[in-house]
C-alpha cells in the first residue's frame, strides 16, 4: 500500500499569535476511571506529545489534568505550563451571557484544576 503524505499542519497560529496543536485529548471520561489512573493517562498523553487537551468542568477530570500537569513539570516532560494549551469548555452558555460571567466560569474552572494563566 503507498503511503500519503498529508498536508495537514501540526499547529495553527490563532489571531492572537499564539500556536494550538490541531490534535488535542478530549478529558471527559464516562465512567470516570480511578483518580490516579487519569493522571497516568494525562502523564501518558503528555509523554508521547500531546500539548493540547479539552476540558470542562462538567467532566470532573480537572482535578486529576492539574494534578498531571504538576507532575509533568515535577518529572521534566514538560518545561513549562506554557508548553500546554488547556481548552475550558463553558457548558450552558445561555446562563454566561456575559463575558464577566464566563470569565468568572474559567477562573473557577483554573482554581479547581489549581492552574493558573501563564503559570510555569
Amino acid at each position: 500500500m503507498e503511503k500519503v503524505e498529508r498536508d495537514t499542519p501540526e499547529i495553527v497560529v490563532l489571531n492572537s499569535g499564539h500556536k494550538m496543536p490541531v490534535v488535542g485529548l478530549g478529558c471527559a471520561a464516562h465512567p470516570s476511571p480511578p483518580f490516579d489512573q487519569l493522571v497516568s493517562t494525562f502523564n501518558d498523553a503528555m509523554e508521547i506529545g500531546y500539548r493540547q487537551f479539552d476540558t470542562a468542568a462538567c467532566y470532573g477530570t480537572e482535578v486529576a489534568f492539574g494534578k498531571a500537569v504538576a507532575k509533568a513539570l515535577e518529572i521534566g516532560l514538560i518545561k513549562s505550563r506554557d508548553e500546554l494549551l488547556s481548552l475550558v469548555n463553558v457548558i450552558d452558555a445561555d446562563r454566561f451571557a456575559q463575558f464577566s460571567m464566563i470569565s468568572t466560569a474559567i477562573d473557577s474552572y483554573l482554581l479547581v484544576s489549581k492552574l493558573k494563566h501563564g503559570s510555569n
